[in-house]
């Protein structure tokens, strides 16, 4: 199974197979502007070539990964201290208005490598990320503060305490016995020597789904963070797929213990009895 690298913003974000729970831009003012990392913005030329620099770096970087980035740039923002926004234009494959699965990982993508960019000098408040359609079209926007150095955990860095293969072994003699077949266990460790943990689930029909999902969820948690805490597993980021036997999404959900940050994407008819949320009656 092919796997995807993912990243974490501040805050959590859902999409839904209803459509993107984002901030919804009016217009397309902003999708128009595809000023592109190369370009000279007001905003670079005023903190530097530098930052600049590592703009453009992010942007060869991300594209290389085959995230769909349109554009990227930096733009100048006075709410933010400092007053930079790194924004960046994703191209979804939805047809519509509707997120779809990889929207969220791209997200996470993009959010992850502005927020650790500032380990290289970057000196921003801000990420930015817009999604358009197939059509081009805006499919939503939101903005996102920068963590703080205080904010992003240095316990998973290098060197690590177990091998991807005993944390492997850990975490199969741990899993949680359920309904939902377990079909793929990735462990790996990417260019800077984060592990990630992806977790590729099966189920034969929504019933089993909405009647596991909420302790399933609740465990994997809890054996990965107890993994980390008592015997040094240094999980940094987990995923977790769930699909129908026959390959039909349900659910993608990212957790990035790193940035402390959680995001997903589940179908309409998936439980969301496994997340807090406001019952039905009490939405607007």
């Amino acid at each position: 199974m092919k796997r995807i690298l993912f990243i974490a913003i501040l805050t959590f974000v859902a999409l839904a197979g209803v459509g993107f729970v984002l901030c919804a831009g009016q217009g397309d003012e902003v999708v128009g502007q595809t000023t592109s990392a190369n370009d000279n913005s007001l905003a670079g030329q005023e903190q530097g070539v530098n930052q600049q620099d590592i703009v453009n770096d992010l942007a060869s970087s991300l594209k290389q990964q085959g995230i769909p980035v349109k554009s990227i740039r930096i733009i100048s923002d006075g709410r933010w201290d400092p007053p930079i926004v790194v924004e960046c234009v994703l191209q979804s494959s939805s047809e519509n208005d509707k997120g779809t699965p990889d929207d969220p990982i791209y997200s996470n993508l993009i959010s992850r490598a502005v927020n650790l960019a500032q380990e290289r000098g970057l000196d921003a408040g801000a990420v930015g990320v817009i999604f358009v359609n197939a059509q081009g079209e805006l499919m939503s926007w939101e903005i996102q503060a920068l963590r703080g150095d205080e904010d992003i955990s240095s316990q998973f860095i290098q060197p690590h305490k177990l091998s991807n293969e005993a944390v492997a072994t850990l975490l199969s003699q741990k899993f949680p016995v359920t309904e939902m077949s377990l079909n793929e266990l990735d462990i790996t460790l990417d260019s800077d020597g984060i592990r990630w943990v992806n977790i590729d689930l099966l189920v034969p029909d929504i019933e089993t789904a909405n009647t596991d999902l909420s302790y399933l969820m609740l465990e994997i948690r809890t054996i990965i963070e107890g993994l980390n805490l008592e015997r040094g597993a240094q999980i940094a980021i987990y995923q977790i797929d769930l699909s129908y036997t026959m390959g039909e999404p349900l659910l993608r959900y990212i957790n990035d213990l790193q940035l402390r940050h959680e995001s997903w994407w589940q179908a309409d008819n998936l439980t969301k009895d496994w997340f807090p949320h406001p019952p039905l009656e009490e939405r607007s």
